[in-house]
């Protein structure tokens, strides 16, 4: 398999863009869990 060195901008954008996609995912995935936990606690 043959991996350029030097990387194009636009997989950096889509790099860039997947990395915040699935920091929001799980931002969001964290939320819903806590706040789950917390009405099953009252």
């Amino acid at each position: 398999m043959f991996f350029p060195l030097k990387i194009s901008d636009w997989d950096m954008d889509q790099y860039k863009l997947i990395l915040q996609l699935f920091s929001i995912g799980l931002i969001a995935i964290l939320l819903v869990y806590i706040a789950l936990s917390s009405r099953d606690n009252e």
